[in-house]
């Protein structure tokens, strides 16, 4: 218990440091956000940091693209009009699009805009949730053990 508390404190002693900040696009300092308890012990066996500070060669992003769901690969942008176009006859592409919406650690900020934005320990888990809601399947809320979609 007594090793959790301090994890818990550390996070917080960073989340409080105004120096530890990121720059959106639109100029906007956001500031640093500890997602996990325990990944920051591990920041002092950090030998070589390398980065892409303009995001010109990776441009950081992530998108689900193509999934294979019973043996049949559906992609975002095809002819058929992909996985959403398959939701009406496929009761496996529902399912699928409905378990990787709720298995997850991805929580929906509640903001005015139309499309939700989604805060995640991985960026991977944030391109699948955002690619089930361009499929139909949207992330609403977690309320305890609770998860909400519509």
């Amino acid at each position: 218990v007594s090793v959790e508390l301090v994890r818990f404190i550390q996070a917080r002693m960073m989340e409080w440091d105004n120096k530890l900040f990121s720059l959106r696009d639109d100029g906007l300092e956001v500031p640093l956000k500890v997602r996990t308890s325990n990944l920051h012990e591990e920041l002092g066996q950090v030998e070589y940091i390398f980065a892409d500070k303009t995001g010109t060669l990776t441009q950081n992003k992530m998108e689900f693209v193509r999934a294979s769901i019973g043996g049949r690969f559906y992609d975002e942008a095809d002819e058929s009009g992909g996985i959403a176009a398959s939701r009406q006859d496929s009761p496996e592409v529902v399912d699928f699009l409905r378990v990787v919406s709720l298995c997850n650690t991805v929580v929906p900020e509640e903001r005015e805009e139309k499309e939700p934005v989604y805060q995640g320990e991985s960026p991977d888990e944030i391109a699948l949730v955002h690619g089930m809601y361009n499929n139909g399947i949207i992330l609403k809320g977690r309320k305890g053990t609770m998860v909400i979609l519509s």
